[in-house]
């Protein structure tokens, strides 16, 4: 089976099979032929695509050094967006006999994809009143 028919039966199976709409099958397919285009960069194709937990964090660092069609950086989303559709790809592929190792939960791969969250600080109620008096005196001067 070819890289081609290889995507559109994991389309396939996403829409038949798993419920998904056609736009998230179009989706996963093109995540998991980006991921192969991946495997082609780096030199690792194979007769059957090769996927683990290490090329798996290979692909995610590929991806953070790719640029989108503007020639920026692609966003965290993005990466974890591309990810998902990957990891699908992956449990389809466990599906099929003798392809690739099973799946770990995704969950375990530990990666990490946003920045460190960094909580708001919410100022006092009294220091919010003046703010908002300022705000709005500057307003009034502007009319």
């Amino acid at each position: 089976m070819n890289k081609e028919q290889l995507l559109s039966r994991f389309e396939r199976y996403l829409i038949d099979h798993k419920g998904r709409t056609i736009n998230t099958g179009k989706t996963y397919k093109y995540h998991a032929k980006n991921y192969l285009d991946f495997l082609i960069d780096t030199g690792m194709e194979n007769s059957q695509p090769l996927i683990n937990p290490d090329l798996f964090g290979d692909y995610i660092a590929w991806l953070r050094n790719r640029t989108n069609r503007r020639g920026e950086k692609l966003k965290d989303t993005t990466i974890a967006s591309r990810s998902y559709g990957v990891y699908a790809f992956w449990k389809y592929l466990y599906l099929r006999p003798k392809i690739v190792d099973v799946p770990i939960p995704y969950e375990e791969l530990d990666m990490k994809f946003y920045k460190d969250y960094v909580p708001t600080v919410f100022i006092p109620f009294d220091d919010y009143k003046q703010l908002q008096e300022v705000i709005n005196h500057e307003l009034c001067r502007i009319r």
